[in-house]
């Protein structure tokens, strides 16, 4: 069923971004990674049993003589259609005969109370999708909102304990909200939807079984993030900042295949360009730092590397990239060798934007972006002579105000110590550039401050705070040992 969607609605429907439309080489290349990605995903192979198991005729048999909504004629064709083998019903190519069926399974799954009707209802629309996809067009002739109102009745159902009819409620209502209507008919209820996987992300101290509904989902979403009215819901009923989180949750299971498809959810994510340049947390930076550095895996690598892609147009999360030392990780890489050519492609395309950057990360523009992110990294321009020399004097601008920020940072008992051990340094470098840097740090109490990290359980803290200390302290800066 996934390989239908696919070929169908995904390989033709992403956001073209900026550099796209201003380069078509580009935009073709980049087009072909999406295709292959899309083609690449596979849902993992779960224990499930199948419908058929699990489907209960006799429950079925009773709603046909119970329910006074089934005319004789929709009786008579239910009946015969449950007494054939799954591949006499596979044959059936008669229109009249499918039309018929279609509209048994909506007064079935939209009139009935019983969860036993309505899950061996379920069931059985779904291989009656699964036989022969070429039904679809048919299902999408039913009026929207009875359609509607059977995608509400699913979600609802979703709350099951078992896997077999959570995954024939998952794809039904994937088809119906993919090829039913328009996208903008289903967002009123999409928000139910997501709340669902929602619960599940929020599952506290999961397990690779707790969370194994998820795996199911991530195929639904894989399909419906495609399409940018529902991306729209989605970020605001679970948006990135709390995929955050659930991040953590999923590298605790020690689950390779969820979190390769938390990332592919992040990866169509990234194609919403105000997304990316509003809401893109810059946390997610650092994760992708971790997974290129400790992960072999190539298809995690590979989905990683999509998103950086797209997060490339927009300037400050280059600036996170050099921050995060990309510009040495990148060539990490490139000196490994993959199977796969996309990676070494992307590796270098983004190592060449990245160190373009670099070249530019002696501006004081970057420094305050930096300070501001209050994720400082050893970034080239903290030891850089020629970027203190000539923009020593910003730091005395309004009553000294980075100076201060820089106080901020290194009191701050909640900061990160790489961004602590950064503050001390720069400090130390103020005083050493600047005229008044000596006084200033006295007269601001901030030797003092520096005095107490001298004694920090942080090595690289306590390290770069005695280096300031003897900034501050000595006459001949050519003397101070730094590294």
């Amino acid at each position: 069923m996934i390989s239908y969607l696919v070929n169908n609605e995904v390989q033709t429907s992403f956001v073209k971004t900026k550099t796209q439309r201003k380069n078509p080489e580009k935009s073709s290349k980049k087009m072909k990674r999406i295709i292959k990605q899309v083609n690449m995903f596979v849902s993992p192979a779960l224990v499930i049993p199948p419908n058929n198991e699990i489907f209960k005729e006799d429950t079925l048999n009773n709603a046909i003589n119970n329910n006074s909504n089934l005319s004789d004629e929709k009786r008579t064709v239910l009946s015969l259609y449950l007494r054939q083998a799954p591949e006499e019903r596979a044959r059936i190519m008669n229109e009249v005969d499918l039309k018929s069926l279609i509209e048994i399974f909506y007064i079935l799954l939209n009139q009935s109370e019983h969860p036993g009707v309505i899950e061996n209802t379920t069931l059985l629309f779904d291989d009656f999708i699964n036989a022969d996809i070429n039904r679809i067009p048919l299902i999408s002739e039913i009026d929207i909102q009875l359609t509607i109102e059977l995608c509400t009745r699913l979600i609802r159902q979703m709350k099951t304990e078992s896997l077999t009819i959570l995954k024939a409620s998952i794809e039904v209502f994937t088809i119906l909200t993919t090829y039913c209507g328009t996208f903008n008919d289903f967002v009123s209820i999409m928000g139910d939807y997501f709340q669902v996987i929602r619960e599940i992300y929020s599952i506290a101290n999961p397990t690779r079984s707790t969370y194994q509904p998820l795996h199911l989902f991530n195929w639904s979403l894989y399909i419906l993030l495609n399409k940018q009215p529902y991306r729209k819901v989605f970020s605001k009923e679970i948006p990135l900042n709390f995929l955050l989180e659930v991040h953590d949750k999923i590298v605790a299971t020690q689950d390779n295949e969820l979190l390769y498809s938390l990332f592919h959810i992040v990866w169509l994510q990234s194609f919403d360009e105000k997304l990316v340049e509003h809401d893109f947390p810059e946390n997610f930076i650092q994760i992708f730092a971790n997974v290129l550095l400790k992960i072999k895996i190539e298809k995690l690598i590979r989905i990683v590397l999509l998103i950086i892609h797209n997060l490339l147009n927009v300037d400050w999360y280059v600036r996170l990239l050099v921050q995060h030392e990309f510009n040495l990780i990148i060539p990490m890489l490139l000196s490994r060798t993959f199977s796969d050519s996309d990676i070494v492609e992307m590796l270098q395309e983004i190592n060449e934007i990245v160190e373009k950057k670099v070249t530019e990360t002696s501006s004081m523009e970057c420094y305050m972006d930096e300070l501001k992110s209050g994720r400082m990294r050893w970034s080239p321009m903290h030891r850089s002579e020629q970027f203190w020399t000539e923009n020593v004097t910003h730091f005395e601008l309004e009553n000294w105000a980075l100076v201060r920020k820089l106080k901020g940072v290194i009191n701050d008992k909640s900061a990160d110590p790489v961004c602590v051990s950064v503050a001390c340094f720069d400090l130390g470098e103020v005083a050493r550039y600047h005229p008044l840097g000596r006084k200033i740090m006295n007269d601001l109490g901030i030797k003092l401050d520096l005095l107490q990290l001298t004694s920090s359980e942080q090595p690289d803290v306590k390290k770069n705070a005695i280096y300031a200390v003897q900034k501050i302290m000595l006459h001949h800066w050519d003397l101070v040992q730094t590294d």
